[in-house]
């Protein structure tokens, strides 16, 4: 939806990629005209403090897809050795296959919680103007910018600018959220690591007990040990 599929080993920048890049652009100047024309025209200062609110969002969203554009090759790395783990580490054992699930319920209760916060906070952004206006009769933008030509004071340029602003909501709710979660996906499988070490570790201290002094097995334990920190210098 943003044009940020990085995990497409064939993705190349596209019309959506572009149109987004845009779209924060036009924000950002948009949110300048703003400030202009409430600090320089109108006299009003409160106006840096209301698109400061928002801006915010917008640089931060710039913020991110620039870097995951920018540092793909290294995203792809780590998502690789994840795939990898998966892929690797799911008939390997009882103890590796519910370190597994264990990951996956709490990465995917973790997403749905993360979804339902960034949900709820841009619906609010959306709805409450609405309400507003119908409670009270009066007109509330949805976001604090403005664009030139479009007087906010009249019906039919609040309306534009209500369906521009609205636009811009739905747009960075998919963005910041794919974005977090992109980077979350990432620091929420850390205790999987942490978990899958201490399978190979107890698998090897099973070894050393069968061993039992014998020294035909000690060059497998040696090989298992440099495998064990191999395995684990990669992830770090």
């Amino acid at each position: 939806f943003v044009g940020a599929e990085i995990t497409d080993p064939d993705f190349k920048m596209s019309c959506w990629t572009y149109n987004v890049i845009c779209v924060c652009s036009m924000f950002l100047l948009c949110t300048g005209y703003t400030v202009y024309v409430g600090v320089v025209i109108d006299g009003d200062w409160l106006v840096l403090v209301q698109s400061a609110c928002q801006a915010g969002a917008a640089i931060q969203g710039s913020a991110k897809l620039f870097c995951v554009l920018m540092y793909r090759k290294y995203l792809l790395e780590v998502w690789d050795f994840l795939h990898f783990t998966y892929e690797s580490y799911e008939n390997q054992g009882p103890n590796y296959k519910k370190a597994l699930q264990d990951a996956l319920k709490f990465l995917i209760t973790s997403v749905k919680g993360f979804g339902l916060v960034h949900l709820s906070a841009h619906l609010a952004c959306i709805i409450f103007p609405a309400a507003y206006y119908a409670l009270y009769s009066e007109r509330l933008m949805v976001m604090q910018f403005l664009v030139p030509g479009l007087d906010p004071k009249t019906i039919m340029g609040y309306w534009i600018l209500t369906v521009l602003h609205t636009t811009c909501i739905v747009c960075g709710f998919f963005g910041n959220f794919a974005a977090d979660m992109y980077i979350f996906v990432f620091i929420a499988n850390a205790p999987l690591v942490k978990n899958i070490l201490k399978c190979k570790l107890e698998d090897l201290d099973t070894k050393l007990e069968a061993l039992n002094g014998q020294s035909i097995l000690r060059e497998d334990v040696h090989e298992d040990m440099v495998a064990i920190v191999n395995w684990h210098k990669k992830y770090l």
